[in-house]
């Protein structure tokens, strides 16, 4: 809140409002989902879980998985991000392109604040609106 000229009670006010709205409106999504939908199909094909899925089943490549250790502990030494590499690898383009779009329309920006908030905007705006066309169809 500080950084967005707030005072505490507000921001807890805020948070806690949110929290439980959100929790259940995530109900209710995923119950509308889950009697439209099969998770896993063409429909709804849940990306993420099926990478972490496939993850619980042991490795399927160690080649890559060793590539990935390289690469991801260049990045670090660098003081490059590495989850965001991590993300962009597994998660489909229309997924993870919110998040880059957010990341270069944020780079020119000198505020730490402001570059968190277009990134994060764009990725909220990218799930949000997923869920209202996947609502519509």
């Amino acid at each position: 809140g500080y950084l967005l000229g707030n005072n505490h009670r507000s921001q807890a006010v805020a948070e806690l409002v949110g929290s439980l709205l959100g929790a259940a409106v995530a109900v209710v999504m995923f119950d509308i989902f889950r009697l439209n939908y099969s998770f896993g199909s063409a429909q709804f094909p849940a990306p993420q879980a099926a990478a972490v899925a496939s993850m619980a089943g042991g490795l399927s490549s160690v080649p890559a998985f060793a590539a990935g250790v390289v690469i991801g502990t260049v990045l670090c030494v660098c003081g490059l991000p590495t989850a965001t590499l991590g993300l962009g690898i597994y998660l489909p383009v229309y997924i993870s392109a919110a998040v880059g779009i957010g990341a270069l329309l944020g780079m020119p920006m000198k505020d730490g604040a402001k570059k968190n908030l277009i990134t994060a905007g764009f990725l909220g705006g990218e799930a949000v609106s997923g869920a209202f066309i996947s609502l519509l169809s």
